[in-house]
C-alpha cells in the first residue's frame, strides 16, 4: 500500500509538471516584452532600448494578404532574399484575430518589421493585432519599424479617414470584439502613421521603389549587425558590463568613455563587446576601426569622414572634398541624431578632432567610446571624459584563454601543465601573447613546446612585437632613450632617483616619463618604483640588438651577462656604449681587462653585481652618472674624477671615501651615496656636495667620528648611521634644513643625542643605543616628527621634560628599563596612534604594582584619545565611571590593538567594552593572567586574540562571535577541556551563521538553478559569506566530533557533488609538541589536481599538543565544480604539509615528530549525507518569493522518513497544497516515473514555478532524498483575507 501511494505521488507529479510546462511555454510566447523605464520617442523608427536581443530574422513582413500577397509584397520578399537579407513572410492565408504563438515569437526575433499598409489593411483583425505586437517590440526590444504606405496616404492612417476609417467603424459595431480592443488598434494605427517611412502612390515604377526600400534595409541591417568579438572572449564580458555602466545609456546626457591600456591588452575586443550590447538604442551607430592607421594621409582621413556620414545617414552618395569641410558637414548633418560612435586605436588628439571637431555638437543621449594607448590624447578634449583602465589578465583567465587556443579546452593537459605555467608567466597576462603563442603551440609535442619557450625568451614573436612597437614608434628620440634606459637598467628603481640620473643625461625625464606612462609603456607602483611589462622589456632588448646584431661593442646598451662579460674581458667596447650591466645569476669571480673601460668614453651607467672582480682597473671614465659597484674589492683608479656622478652605490667595498671624493673638488651633481658596510671608513671627511640628498654609512663598524657636515647638510633628506658601533662623536649641534629621516639604531657607543635642529624631520630611530643616557631638549620641539623609536635603550634616563610633538603618531619606549620619568604631554599632541611602553622602568611603589614610569605615564595616558595601538606592562586603572558616555576622558574610543606584556598584568577586570568599543586585537604575553571571563563575549568587535607564554593561564570562559583568530601557545596551565569546549561552540556557531547567510542569499545548491548560481557567485556584494575565514590554534589534542571526516595522519578525502552546499569548509589539525617553528601549507586537491593552497600559516614552537582550526569559504572550489567538464561528483583531498622555517629560509627537512597526528574536515559532502554535522538552522523555503505568507506554514502538511519501512501521512484539511519530503533509495525502474526538470544523473537539482492550483511548485531528487511541494490555495486565501 505504501509503495502504491508513493508511486501515485510520482505519477501525479509527472502529470502536473507536464501540464505546467505546456502552460509556461504559452505564457512565455504571449507575454509582451517588459517596458523600459525611460523611453525617448525622438525618432519615429528606432527604439532607445539597450536590449542585447539576438535577431533570428533581418526582416519581418506584415501585410494584408488579399491586397499585396501576390503583387508588391511578393516582389519585395524576393528582392530581399536576392540581396541575402533573411526575411520572414507568412505565406498562409489567415482569418480571424488569434495570432499563433510561433508568429509572435518570430516578430520578437526580427530586427526590422516592414509594415505594408494598404487600403484594406485595417479590415483585418489579424493585421491589427500583429501591428500592436510589432509596436510593443519596437518600444521594448530595440527593433526598427518601417511603414510602407502602399496606395494610401500616411495622413489617412494618422487621422483614420477614408476607407480605413470606415473599416475601423465596422469593427466597433462588431459585438464579438471585446470592449476597448478597437481603441488599441486606433492608437497603433495613429502611431505607425506618425513614423517616417516610404509612400508608394504610383508616381514611379514599382521596381525602383522596391530598390530604394532594399537599399535602406540593406544599410540598416548592416549598421545594426553585431560585430564579431573574439573566438574566445575570456574576461571580456565583465569589462564590457562595467563600461556599459559608465556609459549609462538610460541617461539623456552626453557621455564619452575612453578605454586605455597596453597594446594587445584587448581594448578593441572589449569595445566591440560594448558596442554589441548597446547598439540597438541609437539613431545611428558606427564602429570605426584602426583610426590611427587609416589617418596617416589626408585621403585616409577624408575616407573616414565619408564612412562616418554614409553609415549614420544611410546615404552612400555623400562625398567630402577636404578635411575641414568634412568636419563641418559631420557637425551639421549629425547634430540632431543620437549616435553611438566608437573610435578605435586613437593616438593623437587630431584623430578625434578630424571626425568630431570640438565634440560640442553632440546630441543629448549620444555616446562616444574611444580606445587608445596614449592617455595624453584625451587631455585636450573639452567634453568630460571617463577613462577606463584595462589591466593584464589574472592567472586564472590567462590559463583558460591560453588553454582554449592550445588545447581547445579550458584547462591544460596534465603533461603540459608545467610548461603552460611558464608560458603564462612569460605572457604576463597579455591576451595577444596568449592567443598567438597558444595557437602556435597547438598540437605540438612536449619537446617542441620546450624549444619554442626557449626561443620566445631569446627572440620575441614578430606578431607580438609589431603590436607592442607601435607605441614606441610614436616617441621622439629623447623619449626613446628614456624608455630603453629604463628597460635595461631601472626596472624596480625609485622614480625620483631615476629622474635625477636621466636629468644629468639631458633627457628631460620630468616630461618624458609621464608620457611613457600615458602610453602604457611603463608604470609606477604603490611605492614609487618603475615597472614595465616583461614583453615590453624584451621589445627594448630587441630594438637595441638591431643596432648591431653581430658586434656587441657597437650596441648602446648591454645587460645580458654573457654579452657584457665578452666585451669587458675582451676589451671590445666602443664610445657607442651608453650603459653596461654585469649581473650573473650566481656569484662569480671575474678578471676584467685592465683597460676594459678605456674605449667607453661616453658611458653613463655602470652596474656590477654578484661579481668579485679580480685584478685591477687602470681606467674608469669620468662620464659615469651612475656607479653601482656593490662588494667591490679592487681599488678605483687614482685619476678617476667622478664630478658627473649622481649616485654612488658601493656598499661593502674596500673603498676609502677621502680618495673617492677628494676635498678639493666640488660634486654639484651628487644626489646619493651608499657606502654601507664599508669597514675601511673611519672618519667622514669634508665633502662639498651641495645637492646631496641621501647619505648611507650604516654598519661602517670602524667609523668613529663625524666632524663636519656643512658641505652637504642643506639638502640632505636621509642620513643613515645605524650599526656604527664605534661612533662616539657627533657634532655638538646638528643642523639640517631638509632632513626627513635620521637613523642611529644600534650605535652602541653614543651616550648623548646632541641638539638637533631639523624642522622637517619625520622619523628618528634610536633603538638599541645601549649606552644612550640623555636626549637633548630640542627633540621635544620637532613638530613634524611622526615616528620616534627608543626601544631597548636600557641606560636611557633623561627625555625632554616636555613633548610638543604635535605630528607624532608612533612612540616606542619598550624596555627602556632605566627611564623613570615620563615627559609632560602637550595638549597639541593629538595625533599619537601607536604607543609602546611595555617593559620600561624598574622600580615599584610599595602600594602598587605600577613602575614609577608607568605611574607617571598613567596620569597622561587618557589624553591620547586617538590612540589605536597600546603596548603596556601593567593593568590599566579602571575608569571612574560605569557608562561610556560618562567616560569621555577615561576611555580609548579608537583603540583597536592592546598588547599587555609582563607579570605585572594580573587581572583583566579593567577591560570593559564600554571603555574599549573599537578593540579588535588583544595580545597577552608573559602575563600573570589566569582566565578570560565570560563577560568577554561583549567585545563584539574583537577579531584576534593571542595568548603567548602565559604560565598561569588556565581557561577561556567566553569568546565573542566576531572572533576569527585565536593563537594560544606555551601556556602549560591551559585547561583543555573547558577552553576547547568554548572553541568548539564558537566554531559551531560560525558555521550556523554562515549557513544562515547562505540561505538568505539563496546560494544553497539544492535550492538554486545552475545559471542562478553563476550569477550569484559573480556578485561581489556578499563578503560576509565569501570572505569569512577563521584561524584557531590552541593547546589540545582532540578533534571535535563536529568534523565529519577525520583521519589519522596529515590527510583526508571525501566526495563533493557539483551542487553541494555552499557553506565554508573547516579544517582541524592536531599536532604534537615541538621545539621548532614551522610554516604550514594546507592544500586542497580536486580530482588529483592542486586547486587551492593556503601557505600563510605558521606554527610556532610549543611545549604542548595543540589544535589548529582553519575555515575557508567554498566559493573558489565551486568555480571548478561549475565547470561542465567535471563529473557529477568530485574527489577532494585535504593535505597538511609542514616545512621548517625561520626568518630567512623555507623548505628545510621536516622533523618527523611534528607531522600532524590527526586531521579532520567539516564539509557538506555526498559520501556521508546522513551524517552531516551542519545543523539546519533555517526552514526549507523557496528561493524566490511567492504569494504565500509566513502564516501559511501553519497549514502546511509535511511528511518525512529516513527509511523504506513506512511513513506517516495526514491529508486532513488539504485544499491543493502538499509539502512532502521522502528519503528512500530510488530504484532505477522507478526513475522514469519521476518528473525531473533536468537529466536524472544529477546530485541535487531545483526549479521554481508560478504558484498555482494543481501546478508543481518544488521538486528535488538526489538519489536518496525526494521532496515534492504543492501550494495550499485555501491557506493562501485565508492568510491574505485575514480573520
Amino acid at each position: 500500500m505504501k509503495i502504491i501511494v508513493l508511486l501515485g505521488v510520482f505519477v501525479l507529479g509527472r502529470h502536473l509538471f507536464a501540464k505546467w510546462c505546456r502552460r509556461r511555454d504559452i505564457e512565455a510566447a504571449t507575454q509582451p516584452p517588459p517596458s523600459t523605464s525611460s523611453h525617448i520617442n525622438e525618432t519615429p523608427m528606432t527604439s532607445t532600448s539597450s536590449s542585447t536581443h539576438r535577431w533570428e530574422y533581418n526582416v519581418f513582413l506584415s501585410f494584408r494578404g488579399e491586397d499585396t500577397r501576390h503583387s508588391f509584397t511578393d516582389h519585395l520578399y524576393n528582392a530581399l532574399c536576392d540581396k541575402g537579407i533573411y526575411t520572414f513572410m507568412d505565406d498562409k492565408l489567415r482569418r480571424g484575430e488569434i495570432i499563433s504563438e510561433e508568429l509572435l515569437k518570430t516578430i520578437k526575433r526580427s530586427m526590422i518589421s516592414v509594415v505594408v499598409i494598404s487600403e484594406n489593411y485595417a479590415s483585418s483583425k489579424w493585421c491589427l493585432e500583429e501591428l500592436v505586437w510589432i509596436l510593443e517590440c519596437w518600444k521594448n526590444l530595440g527593433q526598427l519599424v518601417l511603414p510602407v504606405f502602399y496606395g494610401i496616404d500616411p495622413s489617412e492612417v494618422r487621422k483614420q479617414e477614408g476607407k480605413l476609417g470606415v473599416q475601423l467603424a465596422e469593427h466597433e459595431k462588431n459585438l464579438k470584439i471585446e470592449k476597448g480592443k478597437v481603441q488599441i488598434w486606433r492608437a497603433a494605427l495613429k502611431e505607425v502613421g506618425s513614423l517616417s517611412g516610404f509612400h508608394f502612390d504610383n508616381d514611379c515604377p514599382e521596381s525602383k521603389f522596391i530598390q530604394r526600400l532594399i537599399e535602406w534595409i540593406s544599410n540598416t541591417t548592416l549598421n545594426r549587425t553585431r560585430l564579431f568579438v573574439a573566438k574566445y572572449p575570456i574576461g571580456v564580458d565583465s569589462h564590457a558590463t562595467k563600461i556599459e555602466e559608465h556609459l549609462n545609456i538610460e541617461s539623456n546626457d552626453i557621455r564619452m568613455v575612453a578605454i586605455h591600456g597596453l597594446g594587445g591588452i584587448g581594448k578593441t575586443t572589449i569595445a566591440k563587446a560594448v558596442y554589441n550590447k548597446i547598439v540597438g538604442g541609437f539613431e545611428g551607430s558606427l564602429f570605426l576601426e584602426n583610426v590611427k592607421e587609416r589617418s596617416r594621409t589626408n585621403d585616409g582621413i577624408i575616407q573616414l569622414q565619408e564612412i562616418l556620414l554614409s553609415n549614420i545617414l544611410r546615404d552612400g552618395n555623400l562625398k567630402v572634398d577636404n578635411i575641414s569641410r568634412g568636419i563641418n558637414v559631420i557637425k551639421e548633418r549629425l547634430c540632431h541624431k543620437r549616435v553611438l560612435l566608437v573610435l578605435d586605436d586613437v593616438d593623437e588628439q587630431k584623430h578625434i578632432e578630424n571626425l568630431l571637431g570640438k565634440c560640442d555638437w553632440l546630441t543629448p543621449g549620444s555616446r562616444i567610446l574611444i580606445t587608445t594607448r596614449d592617455k595624453d590624447v584625451l587631455n585636450t578634449l573639452e567634453q568630460d571624459l571617463l577613462i577606463y583602465e584595462i589591466d593584464e589578465m589574472d592567472q586564472s583567465e590567462a590559463c583558460e584563454l591560453f588553454s582554449l587556443y592550445a588545447f581547445q579546452k579550458n584547462e591544460p593537459e596534465e603533461a603540459y601543465l608545467q610548461l603552460t605555467n611558464q608560458i603564462i608567466n612569460y605572457a604576463n597576462g597579455l591576451p595577444l601573447a596568449l592567443k598567438i603563442i597558444g595557437s602556435d603551440l597547438r598540437r605540438k609535442s612536449l619537446s617542441q613546446w620546450e624549444s619554442a619557450l626557449e626561443k620566445y625568451k631569446k627572440i620575441p614573436n614578430k606578431e607580438i612585437l609589431k603590436v607592442l612597437e607601435m607605441s614606441y614608434e610614436g616617441l621622439d628620440q629623447s623619449e626613446k632613450d628614456i624608455f630603453l634606459d629604463i628597460a635595461f637598467f631601472f626596472i624596480g628603481k625609485n622614480k625620483d632617483d631615476v629622474v635625477n640620473i636621466l636629468k644629468a643625461c639631458h633627457l628631460f625625464p620630468n616630461y618624458g616619463i609621464p608620457k611613457l606612462i600615458d602610453k602604457c609603456l611603463i608604470t609606477i607602483d604603490h611605492w614609487g618604483n618603475l615597472s614595465m611589462h616583461n614583453l615590453l622589456q624584451q621589445m627594448g632588448e630587441e630594438i637595441v640588438q638591431r643596432e648591431s646584431p653581430h658586434v656587441l661593442g657597437e650596441r648602446t646598451r648591454l645587460r645580458d651577462y654573457a654579452d657584457a662579460c665578452t666585451v669587458l674581458t675582451g676589451n671590445t667596447g666602443t664610445n657607442k656604449i651608453r650603459g653596461l650591466m654585469l649581473y650573473p645569476p650566481k656569484p662569480v669571480t671575474l678578471k676584467l681587462h685592465a683597460q676594459a673601460f678605456k674605449k667607453m668614453q661616453t658611458i653613463k651607467f655602470l652596474i656590477v653585481k654578484n661579481v668579485h672582480i679580480h685584478g685591477c682597473l687602470e681606467y674608469l671614465p669620468n662620464s659615469i652618472v651612475l656607479l653601482d659597484l656593490a662588494n667591490c674589492s679592487v681599488s678605483l683608479p687614482s685619476d678617476y674624477c667622478p664630478q658627473q656622478l649622481v649616485y654612488c652605490n658601493m656598499p661593502h667595498s674596500n673603498i676609502r671615501i677621502h680618495k673617492l671624493f677628494k676635498q678639493v673638488l666640488h660634486f654639484e651633481n651628487l644626489k646619493g651615496i651608499n657606502l654601507g658596510g664599508c669597514e675601511y671608513i673611519q672618519k667622514l671627511p669634508k665633502l662639498w656636495a651641495p645637492n646631496l640628498e641621501k647619505l648611507n654609512l650604516s654598519y661602517c663598524t670602524n667609523l668613529v667620528e663625524i666632524h663636519e657636515l656643512a658641505g652637504f647638510a642643506d639638502k640632505l633628506k636621509i642620513l643613515n648611521l645605524s650599526g656604527c658601533k664605534k661612533l662616539r662623536a657627533l657634532p655638538r649641534r646638528l643642523k639640517f634644513k631638509s632632513l626627513e629621516r635620521f637613523y642611529l639604531s644600534s650605535c652602541e657607543s653614543i651616550e648623548e643625542l646632541p641638539e638637533l635642529c631639523a624642522p622637517n624631520l619625520e622619523r628618528l630611530r634610536l633603538s638599541s643605543c645601549k649606552n644612550l643616557v640623555k636626549v637633548h631638549e630640542s627633540i621635544g620641539l620637532l613638530d613634524k616628527l611622526v615616528d620616534w623609536d627608543l626601544k631597548d635603550c636600557g641606560k636611557l634616563q633623561t627625555l625632554p621634560r616636555r613633548l610638543q610633538l604635535k605630528s607624532l603618531q608612533c612612540f616606542t619606549l619598550s624596555h627602556c628599563t632605566s627611564l623613570e620619568n615620563f615627559p609632560d604631554i602637550d595638549t597639541e599632541m593629538k595625533c599619537l596612534l601607536l604607543l609602546y611602553i611595555e617593559g620600561s622602568g624598574t622600580r615599584e611603589l610599595p602600594s602598587s604594582r605600577y613602575t614609577s614610569l608607568e605611574r607617571n605615564f598613567l596620569d597622561s595616558i587618557y589624553k591620547f584619545q586617538n590612540i589605536t595601538f597600546l603596548g603596556i606592562s601593567t593593568n590599566l586603572p579602571r575608569p571612574s565611571c560605569n557608562s561610556f558616555d560618562g567616560c569621555v576622558g577615561y576611555s580609548f574610543p579608537q583603540l583597536n590593538t592592546l598588547n599587555l606584556f609582563g607579570e605585572n598584568v594580573t587581572e583583566l577586570d579593567f577591560l570593559e567594552f564600554d571603555c574599549f568599543p573599537a578593540l579588535t586585537c588583544l595580545v597577552l604575553q608573559n602575563t600573570s593572567t589566569i582566565t578570560i571571563s565570560e563577560s568577554f563575549i561583549k567585545f563584539t568587535t574583537l577579531i584576534a586574540l593571542d595568548i603567548f607564554d602565559c604560565k598561569h593561564f588556565e581557561e577561556i570562559q567566553g569568546l565573542p562571535q566576531s572572533l576569527i583568530h585565536l593563537n594560544a601557545r606555551n601556556c602549560p596551565s591551559w585547561n583543555r577541556k573547558s577552553s576547547n569546549k568554548i572553541l568548539c561552540q564558537v566554531i559551531a556557531k560560525k558555521i550556523v551563521k554562515w549557513k544562515q547567510v547562505g540561505e538568505s542569499q539563496g546560494v544553497l545548491a539544492d535550492r538554486v538553478h545552475e545559471g542562478e548560481r553563476n550569477q550569484l557567485h559573480s556578485d561581489e556584494s556578499s563578503p560576509s559569506l565569501y570572505h569569512s575565514t577563521g584561524y584557531f590554534q590552541a593547546p589540545g589534542f582532540e578533534i571535535p566530533d563536529e568534523f565529519n571526516h577525520q583521519n589519522d595522519g596529515n590527510s583526508t578525502s571525501f566526495l563533493v557533488g557539483r551542487n553541494s552546499r555552499c557553506i565554508p569548509l573547516a579544517v582541524c589539525v592536531a599536532f604534537g609538541p615541538t621545539n621548532e617553528s614551522y610554516q604550514l601549507e594546507v592544500d586542497f586537491v580536486v580530482n588529483g589536481c592542486l586547486e587551492i593552497k593556503h601557505s600563510e600559516l605558521y606554527l610556532i614552537r610549543s611545549e604542548s599538543c595543540h589544535l589548529l582550526f582553519i575555515s575557508n569559504p567554498m566559493s573558489k572550489w565551486e568555480e571548478k565544480l561549475r565547470d561542465s567538464n567535471l563529473s557529477k561528483q568530485s574527489h577532494f583531498e585535504v593535505i597538511c604539509r609542514i616545512k621548517m622555517y625561520n626568518a630567512f629560509s623555507y623548505g628545510e627537512p621536516t622533523d618527523p615528530t611534528t607531522i600532524p597526528k590527526k586531521l579532520g574536515v567539516l564539509v557538506e559532502c555526498i559520501c556521508c549525507p546522513h551524517k552531516s554535522s551542519v545543523p539546519d538552522s533555517l526552514p526549507l523555503l523557496p528561493l524566490f518569493p511567492t504569494s504565500c505568507n509566513e502564516g501559511d506554514s501553519v497549514h502546511a502538511i509535511a511528511m518525512e522518513t529516513t527509511n523504506t519501512t513506512g511513513f506517516e501521512y495526514d491529508l486532513k484539511g488539504f485544499h491543493g497544497d502538499l509539502n512532502m519530503s521522502l528519503s528512500v533509495p530510488i530504484d532505477p525502474e522507478v526513475h522514469p516515473l519521476i518528473p525531473l526538470p533536468y537529466s536524472s544523473n544529477m546530485d541535487h537539482e531545483a526549479f521554481e514555478t508560478v504558484s498555482d492550483l494543481g501546478h508543481l511548485k518544488d521538486f528535488r531528487n538526489d538519489g536518496y532524498d525526494l521532496s515534492l511541494s504543492l501550494n495550499d490555495l485555501d491557506a493562501r486565501k485565508r492568510a491574505t483575507s485575514g480573520p
